[in-house]
Formats: structure tokens, sequence, C-alpha cells
């Protein structure tokens, strides 16, 4: 179960990659590639019928290439070896290409037999994994560094925050801190106020004790966060 919740949540995040402006830049770069494919069609003008198979070929290629770079990204982000994620995606693109570029020369009858073809499929394979290798190699090294720069930036947060907690802990415990020569002071008003008779002397005593009160709890406070903050 936890497994399937694991594969779901990587499934999930693989395809909230593919927002509209990465898919329109993949199918600008698979037509771009089909162009350059058809450029070396001998006899164009009659094979058309081969075209569309070229560019569906081109853009399932450049789709796939763009979810195979996504997909070894975030397993390498949840722990994966980056050499295995890297290979086994560039594998499956290389392969598909191949594949696609195998069934397209056995529908273009100037193929001749299908070891034209295969040998067609073998060059395309070997072009693909140059071609899409570097492209993917640089967007994984990108994606690294993106995560380290953010693991640095989360621990550095995660420190400031901390000093500011120490900090503040130890500004409330400075805060509970009294002096006693002022409550050596207060204590003598509230006394001459209970000689002379003053109405006023229980609500002055009362409020001095609530002070006093607080301010103890203020520094026990304190002193428990520091500590707390000091072991983590």
């Amino acid at each position: 179960m936890q497994h399937e919740r694991a594969m779901s949540g990587y499934l999930r995040a693989v395809w909230q990659g593919l927002t509209w402006r990465s898919v329109a830049l993949a199918q600008l770069l698979a037509l771009l590639m089909a162009s350059l494919r058809w450029l070396e069609v001998p006899d164009r003008g009659t094979r058309v019928h081969l075209l569309p198979a070229l560019l569906i070929g081109c853009s399932v290629v450049a789709v796939s290439a763009q979810v195979a770079a996504f997909a070894a990204d975030h397993a390498i982000g949840r722990g994966a070896a980056r050499w295995r994620s890297f290979g086994t995606a560039l594998l499956v693109v290389s392969v598909l290409a191949a594949s696609l570029e195998y069934c397209w020369g056995r529908l273009d009858l100037a193929a001749g037999i299908s070891s034209t073809a295969l040998g067609r499929a073998t060059g395309v394979l070997f072009n693909t994994a140059a071609l899409v290798g570097v492209a993917m190699m640089s967007y994984l090294n990108r994606r690294s560094v993106a995560r380290i720069l953010g693991g640095l930036r989360a621990a550095q947060l995660q420190r400031v925050e901390a000093e500011g907690r120490v900090l503040a802990s130890r500004r409330a415990a400075a805060e509970a801190h009294f002096d006693p020569a002022e409550v050596l002071r207060q204590l003598a008003d509230i006394r001459d106020l209970y000689r002379a008779g003053e109405h006023r002397a229980e609500a002055r005593l009362a409020a001095l004790i609530d002070e006093l009160r607080a301010r103890v709890a203020r520094a026990a406070h304190g002193s428990r966060a520091a500590a707390r903050e000091q072991r983590t």
C-alpha cells in the first residue's frame, strides 16, 4: 500500500511537470526535426503520404523524451542512482525513436528490404542517444544544482529561524529579571500606604505580586526554550 502511494505520488509529480509551455516547446523542436528529416528524403513529391507518419513519429519522440527527462529527474530527487535513471530514460527514448524510424522506413516503398530500414533505425538509435543524451544530461545537471541550492537555502533559513527563537527566548528571560532594589522600593511604598490607611494599598500589593509571578513565568519559559534550541 505504501509502495502504491509512493508510485502514485511519483507519477503525479511527473505529470505536473508537463506544462503547456514545455509541451509546446517540445512540439516545436519535433516539427523542426521532422522538417530536417523530410528534406533528406529523395523524391519527396511522390512520398507525401509518408509526411504525416513522420510528423507523428517526431512528435511522439519529443514528448517521450520530455516525460523521460522529468521521470529521471524526480527519480533522482527521490534518491535513485543518477546514472541509472539517466541511462534508463535515454535507452527508452532511443529505442522508441529507432522503432518508429524502422516502421516509417518499412512504409517507404523506396526503403527496399527490411535490412535497409533496420540500418536506418540503427543510425537513428545512436543519433537520438547522442542528441537527447546531451540535452537530458544538461537538464538533469541544472535540476541537481537547483536542488542543492534549495537545500542550502532551506538549511540557512532553518538556522536563522532557530537563532531568532534563541534570541527571543533570551530577550524574554532578560525582561523577566527584576531589580531587587526596585522591588524593595515598591514594598516600602506599599507599607507606607498601609500605615496611612490608603485603600489602594491592597491593589498595589496585588499588582506587584502579579507582576513578579509573570516575570518568573517568562523567565522559566525562556530558559526551557533556550535549552530546547541548544539541544536541536
